[in-house]
């Protein structure tokens, strides 16, 4: 399993006929976290006419909008459809107005919202989130080069290393991989090193 998200949360700014747009865009992982944010840049923008947002949650496949006052389906629903075009989970996109006093009309205004949307998209870039096991792996020093060697080999990531009378290992590698990972370091230490996979999560390997 995978998902695409933004690389890094970035804010980006587009003006139209006078009306400022401020795109924040964020990297999410629950409702709460969106909700939140969208709090926050309500209140750091309050003097804003609109403070428009779209967001997914890629574990619960959930995705909500507002159009924060502007003309139903010119501001939220444009934004959603931008994040969804670019195949983009667990992110949230804030959109600020300050209006310049000319109208823009419906066509005007989600060409801005777009706009504004795809600006900050680009700006921050596009990474691949990929499901890894988490595995953790207990071995005599004897197999620590070995345990390393194979590493190199897989797409995973060593996020813990403890040294006491034995190594103890907590290596994150991609689930695709996971069967044959095992199976070499079982293989090359003649059975002789313990594991155990703890869990999942996603990672940019």
């Amino acid at each position: 399993m995978f998902y695409k998200t933004i690389k890094q949360d970035v804010s980006f700014e587009l003006s139209e006929k006078k009306s400022k747009f401020i795109c924040n865009i964020f990297t999410i992982d629950s409702i709460y976290k969106a909700e939140k944010r969208i709090l926050e840049i309500k209140k750091k923008y309050n003097d804003a006419r609109h403070n428009v947002f779209a967001y997914i949650v890629q574990e619960k496949k959930y995705k909500k909008f507002s159009d924060d006052g502007e003309p139903q389906g010119t501001a939220g629903k444009p934004i959603l459809y931008i994040l969804e075009k670019n195949e983009l989970s667990n992110v949230c996109c804030v959109i600020t107005r300050y209006f310049g006093g000319i109208l823009l009309g419906v066509g005007g205004l989600i060409r801005a919202y777009s706009g504004a949307c795809m600006g900050a998209i680009d700006k921050s870039g596009v990474i691949l989130m990929k499901e890894c096991y988490v595995i953790s792996i207990l071995s005599s020093y004897n197999f620590y080069n070995i345990i390393i060697n194979i590493s190199e080999n897989y797409s995973c990531d060593i996020s813990d290393r403890q040294f006491t009378d034995k190594v103890l290992f907590n290596i994150s590698i991609v689930k695709e991989e996971t069967d044959k990972f095992i199976y070499n370091i079982v293989n090359l230490s003649n059975n002789m090193i313990e594991y155990k996979i703890l869990g999942s999560i996603f990672l940019n390997l």
